[in-house]
């Protein structure tokens, strides 16, 4: 089953994290290593799966197209730069074109999605988009392929069938 990396690289990844002892990092360092782990674990136990990875804050970009070169996508970790804003579901409508392009629409897929839990503001954030979404015209409700939206930020849970 193909995966997708979803790395939210909006202003607030920038953001300080303290760590008693340590340097100070930013939330997009340690997300970047943790990805790294992340890779090193998927090259010597998942050598035959596909992985693409995907930056996005409002808007989204394929940093490396599905790969079983583990080491291109810990490369790309390095050349990621910071953007704007956090808009999930332009990210989300973005993975599925690419899902359906590389595999059609009856291939499942798996999304790990990385971010500090950050809903956005305004329009594009998590909180419009799922407000939203029963003002909607039929054809700009579904994202394709997906059926319910579940998603858990901090204290707040979010759930919307679309």
């Amino acid at each position: 089953m193909p995966t997708v990396v979803l790395l939210d690289v909006s202003l607030s990844m920038t953001r300080p994290v303290s760590m008693e002892g340590s340097e100070e990092y930013q939330r997009k360092h340690l997300a970047a290593h943790g990805l790294s782990m992340l890779f090193e674990h998927m090259a010597t136990n998942y050598k035959l799966e596909f992985t693409a990875l995907v930056a996005f804050s409002s808007l989204w970009e394929l940093m490396v197209p599905f790969t079983r070169d583990y080491n291109t996508l810990q490369e790309a970790l390095s050349t990621v730069d910071d953007y704007d804003k956090t808009c999930l579901e332009s990210a989300l409508v973005g993975i599925s074109n690419i899902v359906q392009e590389e595999w059609g629409v009856c291939i499942p897929c798996q999304i790990i999605l990385v971010t500090d839990g950050s809903l956005g503001i305004g329009r594009g954030s998590l909180r419009h988009s799922l407000a939203t979404l029963n003002h909607r015209g039929e054809e700009n409700k579904n994202i394709d392929g997906m059926e319910n939206v579940l998603l858990v930020s901090q204290d707040q849970l979010y759930f919307s069938s679309l």
